[in-house]
């Protein structure tokens, strides 16, 4: 999602900011492939900084989005996501006050789902956006993949050592819902719910982006 990777990169460029976010992605997946997907960025305690930067053009030689820019971007994302085939009940909500965004839509199948994710990115051809799939589900199998095509570990060792610990208090989480229970997981990070029907995954933002760990997961559910 390389707008939000912009606002990331931005932030813990920014000396003597103690940013505090999380990016929150959950999918509930039905047995035939269809599902719902909500996606949210939380930088709410880091708010009062955060209102304090928007009133500057640029910090650090890097342009700071205005209101209108952000409020922008998600209505053009929005309409992407609703323009796009097997998907459908997309909603957006953005609150500049507390700054959380929230992206959700139900799709018809991961190849719908996959589209909506390419969405936040740049324009890119069908061929590339099918190669670099971010899941991928066989409903004869019954196995759910997540992968993980973002490196920002390049992007990461240009930040100041003193700026690296702001991402300590950031964090990825994933969290997956299945019709059916969970027999397998692969990444060692996974907590599966007591009725086995769920899958969480919190990464912290600087193991993540150095490539430390990972929320990349192959999900084995029972048939």
């Amino acid at each position: 999602m390389r707008y939000f990777r912009k606002i990331i990169l931005l932030l813990i460029s920014l000396p003597l900011l103690v940013s505090c976010f999380e990016v929150i992605e959950e999918i509930t997946l039905h047995k035939n492939g269809s599902g719902k997907i909500s996606l949210t960025l939380n930088l709410s305690q880091s708010k009062s900084k955060i209102s304090s930067i928007m009133l500057m053009d640029s910090i650090n030689g890097h342009p700071i989005p205005s209101e209108s820019d952000i409020i922008s971007f998600v209505k053009k994302t929005t309409e992407k996501i609703k323009n796009t085939a097997g998907v459908s009940i997309v909603k957006s909500k953005l609150d500049l006050e507390n700054y959380l965004l929230t992206f959700s839509c139900e799709f018809k199948n991961v190849e719908a789902l996959n589209q909506v994710i390419a969405a936040f990115g740049s324009n890119k051809k069908p061929s590339k956006i099918k190669a670099q799939k971010q899941f991928d589900y066989n409903t004869s199998t019954q196995h759910f993949t997540r992968s993980y095509h973002y490196d920002l570990s390049k992007e990461f060792e240009k930040v100041k050592q003193a700026d690296k610990h702001i991402l300590k208090d950031a964090s990825f989480t994933t969290i997956y819902r299945f019709d059916q229970e969970i027999s397998t997981t692969s990444n060692p990070l996974s907590h599966i719910s007591p009725n086995k029907k769920a899958v969480f995954i919190k990464v912290s933002g600087s193991t993540l982006v150095s490539g430390e760990n990972t929320i990349k997961n192959n999900i084995q559910l029972i048939k």
